[in-house]
């Protein structure tokens, strides 16, 4: 999370002029390792335009795994609305590529719960692209086996919740800072996009509830956004003063919980926020099709 958040962060900052260098001889604090070793095998350094280290293109990346038990990280990648569309269709794209993301990080995990996992990446590479201006996001996950748990991390350097939920008529008068933002987003059936028009793929506002939610239930879900980030665990919800240019999404996943999962936990979730959703005047009453399924 942090080398995303940072090389998000580096990439607006040379856009405006501001220069940066890389310290090679800088060592880690307890060894005589090169600290930028790390960070050139995963790509950090080209994920923000430094001539340094590896650089992953993520067709080539995901398509390269053969065997998902080979690795279980995948490095940073940058994904492009035009990589998306190349793929011969958008939806597609999107589902293709968190499928084989999934595959990385699933190793023996249980086919139906796989998908789960698929869901849960599809729905949060869906929103910077359909929720803002967003041309590109980064990318990055890995299965820590030793520890027990699943990351997976998507940021963009767009305009934030604020501005997106804004075009919301309904909502705006209640958006005061981003933190209102942060509140509103995590809703069923709350979107700065049209929720009336229907079709398949259309965008009823519950993306963002149901992966929280399921995140939340299965580890932890943070989401930073403008002057605030956002922490679930355990039930508990922690308000955090921050700030970063764009929206970040970190999912963390316990192993055991994610093999003993329910297998109607999505539907469950889904349910649950269209009654929640009853009770808000300015929300989608019903969740589109494609919130509603798992396998696609």
């Amino acid at each position: 999370m942090g080398m995303l958040l940072m090389s998000s962060t580096i990439n607006c900052l040379r856009g405006k002029g501001y220069h940066f260098h890389i310290d090679e001889q800088a060592k880690y604090w307890n060894d005589n390792i090169p600290a930028i070793s790390y960070a050139k095998n995963i790509g950090f350094f080209k994920s923000f335009g430094i001539n340094k280290g590896k650089k992953f293109i993520w067709q080539n990346y995901l398509n390269d795994i053969k065997e998902k038990e080979k690795t279980n990280f995948c490095p940073i990648l940058t994904i492009s609305w035009e990589d998306l569309y190349n793929s011969g269709d958008y939806h597609y794209g999107i589902v293709s590529c968190s499928k084989k993301l999934a595959r990385v990080l699933s190793a023996d995990i249980g086919e139906e719960e796989t998908k789960t996992i698929v869901y849960l990446i599809r729905e949060m590479l869906r929103n910077p692209f359909e929720h803002s201006t967003a041309k590109k996001v980064l990318i990055s996950a890995q299965r820590h086996n030793a520890d027990g748990y699943i990351e997976v991390v998507i940021a963009d350097s767009a305009e934030g919740l604020k501005q997106t939920l804004s075009v919301n008529k309904d909502i705006i008068s209640v958006l005061n800072n981003d933190s209102d933002a942060l509140e509103y987003a995590l809703k069923p059936g709350i979107s700065g996009t049209d929720t009336k028009k229907k079709g398949y793929w259309s965008n009823s506002g519950y993306g963002l509830y149901v992966t929280s939610r399921i995140a939340d239930e299965l580890g932890s879900f943070f989401i930073i956004s403008g002057e605030y980030a956002l922490k679930l665990e355990n039930g508990e919800k922690n308000l955090i003063h921050t700030k970063y240019q764009g929206t970040a999404v970190c999912l963390k996943f316990d192993i055991d919980k994610v093999e003993s999962m329910n297998s109607s936990l999505i539907s469950d979730v889904v349910s649950q926020g269209e009654k929640i959703a009853s009770d808000i005047p300015e929300s989608s009453k019903i969740a589109s099709k494609a919130s509603k399924i798992i396998d696609i």
